[in-house]
């Protein structure tokens, strides 16, 4: 039995970007599931059915900083709803729109954050073509065009191969889009961020072999430049510093490792710090207004709260300031220019019953059992073995940001 819930985007104009990491590489048999097989156990986990996106102002609160402050809380809140979303995508720098995939479709396509009205940019259906989709999504820095990536399951040898595109946010649907990264060693390239200056593309890459790169890749001739290899452990999001000199990216610091720190790499490789190390789970969000501060989300405090880290030529330069408390487990989105942050948020439950069935009349007889006592309405995907002696599920400890 499974509860469900609904899906809904809000914003919050006046304060303060799947899951938890992947923790083994998948199987190759995985690669060659149509779309929508591969989406029925990622919905049944509870996060993607019950996604919203949210969006917080900074207002004062990045200005200045200072070590004790913290975002008072429900002072001037003003919340509206946005539209049910999908968390894949990204809003504009200047906010005024938000990228994201319609699931309905398979399209890719822009929201008008004012209006509230959606737009296809690409021209696809699961009719028409049941192995191809949209995925992650990142806008240009002057708003005009997105990069994104395209799933192809229609590849020749029976494996997933997606590319990397680039389209304007004002060309027709059935306009051709500009192929940027195509390669057969590549499984999945993600489009994390655009360089400030528009002339590059922050990429997380997954190779064949299920390892794992950051890459810069060149928007006018789409040459490719690896700055950092890992093995099969991902980062859950990265950005370029304002001044386009340093990627900031948070990992998992050992293969036993859930939780993350937060890392500070030269755009050229040359260097890394970690600017935020401790046993908590950290991950980024993006940049303060100010490109002085790296704003993260931590539950360092038992709950998931936005913090902030002052750096300076790549190195952190004080210690963390707590944000904003208790916002939950959101899924990071991304910051605007103004030092807004567009989220989602986990919303509804989903739990495991068993009852006693009459076979005769196919009726349930008694009151239902929870199974997931330990960890109630995050369950789901419930299974019996062959013989009936054992039902095996699917739990999240805690909902984290993707």
């Amino acid at each position: 039995h499974r509860t469900a819930g609904h899906s809904s985007v809000y914003a919050y104009p006046s304060e303060l970007d799947a899951w938890r990491a992947e923790r083994k590489p998948k199987g190759s048999d995985e690669l060659q599931r149509p779309p929508w097989r591969r989406l029925i156990p990622a919905l049944a986990g509870g996060l993607a059915l019950l996604a919203v996106a949210a969006m917080v102002q900074w207002g004062p609160i990045l200005k200045p900083p200072d070590p004790v402050a913290e975002a008072a809380e429900g002072s001037g809140i003003v919340v509206r709803q946005i539209s049910p979303g999908d968390t894949s995508g990204a809003p504009s720098p200047d906010g005024a729109y938000l990228s994201h995939v319609d699931w309905n479709t398979g399209n890719m396509a822009v929201l008008d954050v004012a209006t509230g009205e959606s737009r296809h940019l690409t021209d696809t259906s699961w009719n028409k073509a049941p192995n191809q989709y949209g995925g992650p999504s990142v806008i240009s820095p002057d708003g005009k065009q997105l990069a994104y990536q395209w799933v192809n399951y229609d590849a020749e040898d029976g494996v997933c191969c997606a590319d990397l595109r680039i389209k304007s946010l004002d060309a027709e649907p059935g306009a051709e889009p500009r192929i940027l990264y195509r390669n057969a060693d590549t499984i999945y390239p993600v489009p994390r961020d655009w360089s400030p200056d528009g002339k590059h593309v922050l990429t997380d890459i997954t190779r064949q072999d299920w390892t794992r790169q950051i890459a810069i890749i060149s928007v006018a001739d789409g040459s490719i430049r690896v700055v950092k290899s890992f093995d099969w452990r991902s980062t859950s999001a990265m950005r370029f510093s304002p001044d386009g000199n340093h990627i900031v990216y948070d990992f998992p610091p050992d293969e036993e490792a859930t939780e993350r720190d937060i890392f500070m790499l030269a755009s050229d490789g040359s260097r890394e710090t970690r600017i935020v190390e401790h046993p908590a789970d950290d991950r980024v969000l993006g940049w303060a207004p100010d490109g002085q501060r790296v704003v993260f989300l931590s539950n360092r405090t038992g709950t998931w709260d936005v913090w902030a880290v002052p750096v300076a030529d790549g190195k952190p330069s004080g210690p963390p300031v707590a944000v904003r408390r208790n916002v939950g487990p959101i899924r990071p989105l991304g910051l605007t220019r103004s030092g807004s942050l567009f989220y989602g948020l986990v919303l509804g439950s989903s739990d495991v019953y068993t009852a006693a069935l009459d076979l005769k009349t196919g009726k349930v007889t008694g009151r239902p059992k929870k199974i997931n006592l330990r960890y109630e309405g995050r369950a789901s995907g419930p299974d019996w073995s062959p013989d009936g002696k054992y039902l095996s599920y699917v739990t999240i400890e805690d909902p984290l940001p993707a």
